[in-house]
């Protein structure tokens, strides 16, 4: 019977785990939908701080990178004049597995 029970409860720990990750990868999804669809294509710079720490570095496809969230900002402002009807409306790829929107990702594997 005690082996039945570890079972058991060892399973129970293993569904408790998938579904919280679960959790957290839906709470992404919705969270990259809003600062996509939202944030990004509307401009709402003033966002900012929901998915970025004031100390961002960023580095573009043209191989420059920036420092902080205010030269990042600026640089997407500059961006928004070359192509001022860029628009983000779908994610053909929605796996869910990317980076949290906030700082709590690095903190948890030991970054910051």
């Amino acid at each position: 019977m005690k082996k039945c029970m570890t079972l058991s409860t060892e399973a129970l720990k293993k569904q408790s785990r998938y579904q919280s990750e679960e959790a957290r990868i839906a709470k992404n999804l919705v969270t990259s939908n809003s600062l996509d669809f939202e944030v990004f294509s509307g401009q709402k710079w003033g966002r900012r701080q929901e998915s970025h720490t004031k100390n961002i570095v960023v580095h573009g496809p043209d191989g420059h990178s920036t420092n902080g969230m205010d030269r990042h900002v600026e640089d997407l402002k500059a961006f928004f004049v070359f192509a001022p009807n860029t628009r983000i409306d779908k994610h053909p790829a929605r796996n869910g597995q990317f980076i949290q929107p906030t700082d709590k990702a690095c903190k948890q594997i030991g970054l910051r």
